[in-house]
């Protein structure tokens, strides 16, 4: 991606420009959106976590706050177990 699209408000921090969303074809957030985004997902539709071979670490996330949280927690070196 060209650099006019991409800015650094800190130090090894990135954000996509809105010519960048275009570009990646990326919609604009709408208030619907971000309802749908932290609103509560069944079980069936959650996030699932997996190791690097594909096996199940039997921890999902619903919604994206539960993500945010758990995400800490996943030891991404070893390619997938939690704390």
């Amino acid at each position: 991606m060209p650099a006019e699209n991409v800015l650094s408000p800190q130090k090894e921090q990135y954000t996509v420009t809105d010519e960048g969303k275009k570009v990646l074809g990326i919609q604009p957030t709408t208030m619907e959106t971000a309802k749908n985004i932290m609103t509560y997902t069944p079980h069936d539709k959650a996030f699932n976590f997996h190791d690097s071979n594909h096996a199940p670490l039997h921890m999902h996330t619903q919604p994206i706050q539960d993500f945010a949280n758990k995400i800490t927690r996943v030891d991404l070196k070893v390619g997938g177990s939690y704390k």
